[in-house]
């Protein structure tokens, strides 16, 4: 199945440049900062290349009930790699001076990830190809149109093993069948769990589909 999902992402590549629009964005995520503001609130940047050239800033905010996402858009054409992370640097210096609590970073390690002092662990979910060959027949295949037609059975979640979770937010741009985990971060006051995505697979105009979740811990 690894060989047939790389013989798909080259033929859509040559399908891609001879009957479609490209845009081949690629994502960079990376997390700013969790702030206490009215609500707690994820700050997390996602730089976009290609032809987006874009710099968002995501802000989500998590009541008990809800969540509301924001975010502010800077473009990035003309700049280089510096001048992007200066821009960074100048946005979240703000920000950081809000926050309140570190997180604990989620090290994998044995088949799991997990921390010696906390007494849970996660792993990523079983590959599902059956799910993924779906996925990759959607046309146009985004993220957020993949949701709405598969709900939350077109999204695999990683599984917690003594704790109990909830999700509360996901990135919907992101494609959460077969990904790997890149990152994975704790906040030990509000109890929440971020986990930053890879996805192999490419969406429509070999844009990435790369993503996070943000679960609770409730028990």
């Amino acid at each position: 199945m690894k060989r047939q999902r790389i013989l798909y992402i080259i033929l859509l590549f040559f399908l891609g440049e001879l009957l479609f629009a490209t845009s081949i964005c690629d994502q960079a995520l990376k997390l700013v900062a969790l702030a206490n503001q009215e609500t707690p609130t994820f700050y997390i940047f996602e730089e976009l290349s290609g032809e987006c050239l874009q710099l968002r800033l995501h802000k989500i905010s998590i009541t008990k009930d809800s969540y509301s996402n924001d975010f502010d858009m800077q473009y990035i054409a003309g700049l280089n790699d510096e001048g992007v992370e200066n821009l960074e640097k100048e946005i979240a210096q703000p920000i950081l001076q809000l926050s309140n609590e570190s997180p604990q970073n989620i090290e994998f390690d044995d088949g799991a990830w997990k921390i010696d002092s906390l007494n849970w662990s996660m792993v990523t979910p079983d590959i599902n190809d059956d799910l993924l060959d779906k996925a990759i027949k959607l046309s146009p295949l985004v993220g957020s149109i993949w949701f709405e037609q598969y709900g939350m059975d077109g999204i695999m979640l990683p599984e917690f093993r003594n704790v109990e979770t909830e999700l509360v937010y996901f990135h919907p741009r992101g494609l959460y069948v077969n990904y790997d985990i890149t990152d994975v971060y704790y906040f030990p006051k509000n109890r929440f769990i971020l986990i930053f995505t890879y996805q192999e697979v490419r969406g429509a105009g070999l844009d990435t589909m790369h993503g996070f979740l943000i679960f609770r811990i409730i028990k």
